[in-house]
């Protein structure tokens, strides 16, 4: 077929010389390198961290512990929870209690490794009631805790050590010390808005049951309770006395 004078004549050299079966031997490759879009959107990985951070912070822990921490990838967003290795239903803690407790510990577990140190331990303890000095959380971590040279705390340890607490007997000695560290004023009396919070994270009761308890004490007392809970004041040598009665 004759061009007309001025057609420009185009040829293509990309598959001159080129071997056919070669050509299908690199699409089956490429082929192996395309993966399933939700391929890698969801994967859990058990995370046990190995940095030098975390070995300074916890020294005192062995190094072939248990990892503490999982983490999991859902579209591609990372997620960090516990695991958790303890009976919750054993050591008595109901399931929203124990979304609660986990709540706390993550507020002071700010690089979510599931470890606190004695001094994120002692601030965390101190919102259930626990004593305030750091001698004290020692003592106190240092039944739970493998850690008996810093006394970190992991959270199943931390969930174990709650359950502990709430077991054992109450006495006059140790509830008066619970209560003197609440006791900003140093008089002896502890608003009843705050007496509620350490009686609910200190002993575990139920709400209904410390308002049973703050009834009984009003009118044990004789005193009279105002509607609005942050003008009533316990005594708390009262409260004891009370129970202990």
């Amino acid at each position: 077929m004759e061009k007309n004078e001025g057609e420009k004549s185009v040829v293509s050299f990309k598959n001159i010389g080129r071997d056919d079966s070669k050509d299908e031997l690199e699409r089956e490759d490429s082929n192996d390198d395309i993966k399933s879009p939700n391929e890698d959107d969801n994967k859990t990985k058990v995370v046990k961290s190995t940095s030098n951070l975390f070995e300074a912070l916890h020294a005192g822990r062995p190094k072939d512990e248990e990892p503490h921490v999982k983490k999991t990838i859902k579209n591609k967003k990372e997620k960090t929870e516990y695991i958790l290795r303890v009976d919750t239903d054993e050591l008595g803690i109901a399931e929203d209690e124990f979304e609660d407790l986990q709540s706390l510990f993550q507020l002071f577990d700010h690089d979510m490794d599931g470890v606190l140190s004695i001094r994120e331990a002692c601030r965390m303890l101190n919102c259930l009631g626990f004593p305030s000095k750091e001698e004290q959380i020692k003592n106190v971590v240092g039944a739970v805790s493998i850690d008996k040279t810093g006394f970190s705390l992991s959270f199943n340890e931390f969930i174990s050590l709650v359950s502990i607490k709430r077991r054992e007997d109450p006495n006059q000695e140790a509830l008066m010390q619970v209560f003197k560290t609440f006791d900003d004023g140093d008089d002896g009396r502890i608003q009843e808005i705050k007496f509620r919070q350490i009686m609910k994270g200190q002993q575990g009761l139920e709400p209904d049951e410390v308002d049973l308890m703050i009834q009984e004490y009003f009118t044990f007392t004789g005193e009279n309770r105002e509607e609005d809970k942050s003008l009533n004041f316990i005594n708390y040598a009262e409260f004891v006395a009370m129970l202990q009665g």
